[in-house]
């Protein structure tokens, strides 16, 4: 296994797109995309890839990236958290009332306490379970505890959920979405 390396970047939109490919492609058959894009193919990572880079480019935050040999293989992303506007003019596309109902769900459970939200989070099918995730998120739980900073995160797969736990996360509520059981997650300040 080659060594990785984790650094903390600045993102400029050629990176908020590397970054957007990267957790498009390792995301695209999470339960949560495949119900709402309905699918996990190339069309479907295409779609994540664009949402991803809208997002990564209009709530600019704490960027983590994970590169082996040069090449990006995770990337982790938080932002401090708040009121996200969302449109909700009723006459949008399919894939985009669906997307719309999966963030109204999701902006319902985040908490009003200020804290630092996490996510996206993903690392390259080739690369995962060589600890690469648990990596990003020691050098996320060091920035936040660093600061005395709550954090706060989504996840749609029980494997996640156990992954985050290890990370000092609790689950605080849960609520299905398109027939996934999404897991809402609360990291204490004083979790360390």
């Amino acid at each position: 296994m080659a060594a990785v390396e984790i650094r903390e970047m600045r993102l400029d939109k050629a990176l908020a797109a590397a970054a957007a490919g990267v957790l498009g492609t390792a995301m695209v058959d999470n339960p949560i995309h495949v119900a709402v894009f309905q699918g996990a193919g190339l069309e479907q990572r295409d779609h994540l890839t664009t949402m991803f880079t809208a997002k990564l480019i209009d709530l600019p935050g704490e960027m983590f990236l994970a590169e082996q040999e040069g090449a990006l293989v995770g990337v982790l992303r938080s932002y401090p958290c708040g009121a996200a506007s969302r449109d909700s003019e009723d006459d949008q596309p399919e894939p985009d009332k669906r997307v719309r109902h999966w963030f109204e769900v999701w902006d319902r459970h985040d908490p009003e306490e200020a804290h630092r939200h996490l996510g996206p989070v993903g690392v390259l099918p080739p690369s995962q379970g060589e600890g690469i995730g648990s990596r990003l998120m020691d050098r996320f739980c060091a920035s936040v505890d660093a600061i005395g900073e709550p954090a706060y995160l989504e996840t749609d797969k029980p494997e996640n959920v156990r992954f985050y736990q290890r990370h000092g996360f609790e689950v605080i509520a849960e609520e299905e979405i398109y027939g996934v059981v999404n897991s809402f997650m609360w990291r204490s300040a004083d979790s360390s």
